[in-house]
């Protein structure tokens, strides 16, 4: 008898230790959302490190740059103040400035004529495919930004669950803001 409940102990000793190393597995929900706050608030400040200091060393004045704030990540210059500054205009846009640059504010998401945000989208999204098995990244994940053609990127890229084909996407828009950038300037000369 007594060797039959020291069997019995040991099972239930092991029974016991089984259930309390697999409960967290049994009480698990889905798993929380990744949280991208931290990485994208890093891109923010890089881009807005590198507008700042631009617009500094091409001597625009400090009080025309309208610093980012917690409603709106991204410093900006309004259209108008960026007309009258044409070296940091360049140093946005390229050469084809005049051309290339946005018809409202430009901010730090214009730099190298917008190539910089796209190739963070594309990292993102290339990070997120390979944690995720090659799935797209939705445009509401908080990783993303960008005006119309980077969010017409993630729709289509959610149509077709395709992480891959989206984080391409992102890099081939990055690769032609680069051209517009590093474009000669037009002759106007007749």
């Amino acid at each position: 008898m007594t060797m039959s409940i020291r069997k019995i102990g040991v099972i239930g000793s092991f029974a016991a230790g089984a259930a309390l190393a697999l409960a967290p597995l049994a009480a698990a929900d889905d798993p929380a959302p990744f949280d991208w706050s931290g990485i994208v608030k890093s891109q923010h400040d890089s881009m807005n490190w590198l507008f700042t200091t631009g617009a500094s060393v091409s001597g625009v004045p400090a009080a025309e740059v309208v610093p980012a704030s917690p409603t709106y990540p991204f410093a900006t210059i309004s259209h108008d103040d960026l007309l009258g500054q044409e070296a940091f205009a360049q140093l946005l846009y390229g050469a084809n400035w005049a051309d290339e640059m946005s018809s409202g504010a430009s901010g730090s998401y214009n730099l190298l004529n917008g190539a910089v945000m796209e190739f963070y989208n594309g990292g993102n999204t290339a990070m997120w495919a390979l944690m995720n098995d090659g799935a797209n990244l939705d445009w509401d994940s908080g990783a993303l930004f960008g005006g119309n053609a980077a969010m017409q990127i993630a729709i289509d890229a959610a149509d077709s669950s395709d992480g891959w084909t989206q984080a391409s996407a992102y890099f081939e828009l990055g690769f032609n803001d680069l051209l517009g950038y590093f474009s000669p300037a037009a002759d106007v000369s007749v």
